[in-house]
């Protein structure tokens, strides 16, 4: 989740930089992060091992 939040962070600021330049595409690349990343990250959590609850904690 830090990840697709900081990634959300980064393409927010991407969008206003190129719109504060002047560019027509900041919204697009906002809106296309919005589509793009959580589809990847439902595609992680699907492929992601189960949790085994059964598991004794690991050492440290």
């Amino acid at each position: 989740m830090i990840g697709y939040d900081g990634g959300w962070a980064l393409a927010t600021l991407a969008g206003l930089l190129v719109a504060w330049r002047g560019g027509t595409a900041g919204g697009e690349i906002w809106l296309g992060y919005q589509v793009a990343a959580p589809l990847a990250l439902a595609a992680l959590l699907v492929t992601a091992a189960p949790a085994r609850p059964d598991a004794p904690p690991t050492a440290r």
